[in-house]
């Protein structure tokens, strides 16, 4: 398994298109966030059936994006940076469905 040695902690946090708390999971910094990213979006979906499409940064890019759309069967979206401060967005539909994201999923290496 492709795992490096960093002391630590990572958070993923899936939040519903209001900011409600969906789902969280914290593991250690070692597990990448493609692989870590697919047990979130699969346990979300599973909680809240009514999940049509997730909208994930790009850490979130290759196995979870794959996971996700060839597994879950679902759509995600994956936002590039935009620039390295905080920005509002307004909320965006899904480029090819049309869909309001019902799930963002992020990642968290700070304190919560």
């Amino acid at each position: 398994m492709e795992e490096k040695e960093v002391k630590g902690r990572k958070r993923h946090i899936a939040v519903d298109i209001l900011g409600n708390l969906l789902h969280i999971k914290v593991h250690a910094a070692n597990l990448h966030d493609t692989k870590a990213g697919c047990d979130i979006f699969k346990e979300t979906s599973s909680k809240y059936s009514s999940i049509k499409a997730f909208s994930a940064d790009e850490g979130y890019r290759g196995t979870a994006k794959d996971y996700v759309e060839n597994t879950l069967n679902l759509m995600i979206d994956i936002s590039k940076k935009i620039k390295d401060e905080f920005a509002i967005l307004p909320k965006k539909e899904h480029r090819t469905s049309g869909l309001r994201y019902n799930a963002v999923v992020e990642r968290n290496r700070g304190k919560i």
